[in-house]
């Protein structure tokens, strides 16, 4: 098990070695080490932040807002390696510790694991893809934000959507946690739920919330744009499989409701993904949203047959570029599916030959 080599009252000082620390962390053995494992200073505050969107951005602008009024904050972002220190060449002692920890499961296990309990759940969204709600009470995010909440943290929930908003509230409460639900879900603009639930994070802090000013830049700074391609406009939505930010992204690009056209990447480790995105491709199409659909990697053809909007099946061995173009030249497209894939590297790497200038290229 990974163990951080700070202290958090002094984040440059070296960890000095426990016994039992080599070897694994499992058994007697490891409860004992973790129940004796004397306290990491004087940390007044640690919140989570846990999501399937918007996690970096609630992050990195709660520690801004806490280090301008004084406050000794820490990011620490929980991933599949070890965690990421922003701060590490700072010394001094540390009272907020704000956790980026996604809407992984094992990322949250192994960040109270390192770091403590939080006393702070900030819930950016859990909203509606393959592996989040399909209805109430159900969807492995939803649980697993559940489950990470200790008795006596206070969630700060910013996701809207009524059936996991009732589920949290019957959840957090039996655990012996309280919550309280913050933004106005039903806003037209991605990343207004953002700024409330910074806001939110800030009174569970006994903090003030963010100036109107601030809170408006910030807004300003989620609103997605267009990249400005050679061969016409294109969005990397890669690595959203969240349908309710894909909509609110969609709407965000295209407010008069003009049609886009929709390049879906597909992978074998990702079937959930695949059919999630053929769902929303064919309410969209229903909708007179997107006329046409390319898809592309291993699964293409069962997203054809999945998909009831007109879909172009290029397979897996078409060039990226080429299926791009395609779509670029029928009219606006965003691009969808799992990032760090095969078939995803190399879409993205087209869209980043054919970047002449760029706006936003992500939501949080």
């Amino acid at each position: 098990m990974f163990e951080p080599p700070w202290s958090v009252t002094d984040w440059n000082s070296p960890r000095e070695p426990q016994r039992g620390d080599a070897g694994s962390g499992g058994g007697l053995r490891g409860s004992l080490r973790r129940l004796l494992r004397p306290r990491r200073g004087a940390v007044e505050a640690r919140v989570f932040v846990l999501g399937t969107v918007g996690t970096d951005a609630v992050t990195d602008r709660l520690c801004a807002v806490l280090d301008r009024r004084g406050h000794a904050t820490r990011a620490v972002t929980i991933g599949e390696g070890d965690p990421a220190l922003r701060g590490r060449g700072e010394r001094g002692a540390v009272e907020t510790l704000v956790v980026n920890a996604h809407d992984d499961s094992e990322a949250v296990r192994r960040a109270q694991d390192m770091l403590g309990p939080p006393d702070v759940v900030v819930v950016t969204a859990a909203g509606r893809d393959s592996r989040a709600a399909r209805g109430p009470g159900r969807g492995d995010v939803v649980r697993s934000i559940a489950g990470s909440v200790p008795a006596g943290a206070h969630v700060v929930n910013a996701e809207g959507t009524p059936a996991v908003r009732r589920y949290l509230a019957t959840a957090v409460e039996r655990r012996g946690a309280t919550i309280s639900h913050v933004g106005a879900h039903d806003a037209d603009a991605p990343g207004a739920e953002l700024g409330s639930a910074i806001d939110g994070a800030l009174a569970a802090l006994e903090e003030p919330p963010m100036p109107d000013e601030e809170r408006e830049a910030f807004a300003a700074a989620s609103h997605p744009e267009w990249l400005d391609l050679r061969a016409g406009r294109c969005y990397d939505a890669l690595g959203v499989t969240d349908t309710v930010a894909l909509e609110r992204l969609r709407y965000a690009l295209c407010p008069d409701r003009e049609p886009i056209e929709l390049v879906v990447v597909t992978d074998r480790e990702r079937r959930d993904v695949a059919a999630t995105l053929a769902d929303y491709a064919s309410d969209c199409h229903e909708r007179r949203l997107i006329p046409t659909v390319y898809a592309i990697g291993p699964l293409s053809a069962q997203f054809a047959d999945r998909c009831t909007a007109p879909t172009v099946d290029r397979g897996g061995d078409a060039p990226a570029g080429r299926v791009l173009d395609e779509a670029l030249a029928a009219g606006p497209t965003i691009v969808v599916g799992p990032e760090g894939t095969p078939a995803g590297t190399a879409i993205a790497d087209s869209i980043t030959e054919r970047i002449e200038r760029s706006g936003t290229a992500r939501i949080g």
